[in-house]
């Protein structure tokens, strides 16, 4: 009786201990899932189509960068819609619009977008860079 007692205070003890470790949980990163379609409005803005996913659902900012076909150069693109954009978990994402004013491409240059998201909570996605595209021609649906 004695060893029974003494065992169940080492126990109980060790199991009391074990709970207060906590639970490491991983952030996992937002990802853009598509780009398109892009195309040149009546207005002279571009409007840009994607989605993002992030497992989380945590808000992201985007990183948004286009990029010259020829000599490789990237422009930081702003426009509205880049900043605490709403996710969802969905393999697909969360679909939204991006406007852009183009001032520093002219239509018929080759260009790409890349897109890089970060959540609230810091993680960075991986970039996701469409094909060359004109401003003239557009980007597809995906």
């Amino acid at each position: 009786m004695k060893y029974a007692v003494l065992t169940a205070i080492i126990l109980s003890t060790m199991l009391v201990a074990s709970c207060d470790q906590g639970i490491d949980v991983l952030n996992v990163a937002p990802e853009v899932t598509a780009i398109g379609p892009v195309f040149v409005g009546d207005d002279g803005q571009v409007s840009i189509f994607f989605w993002v996913r992030d497992h989380e659902e945590d808000p992201v900012d985007l990183d948004v960068e286009l990029v010259r076909g020829g000599d490789g150069e990237a422009i930081t693109v702003t426009g509205h819609g880049v900043v605490g954009l709403t996710t969802s978990r969905e393999p697909t994402g969360k679909f939204h619009r991006l406007l852009w004013d183009p001032t520093d491409v002219a239509e018929g240059d080759t260009i790409r977008l890349r897109i890089t998201p970060t959540d609230s909570n810091g993680a960075p996605g991986l970039p996701f860079e469409t094909s060359d595209f004109t401003l003239t021609d557009g980007l597809p649906n995906p």
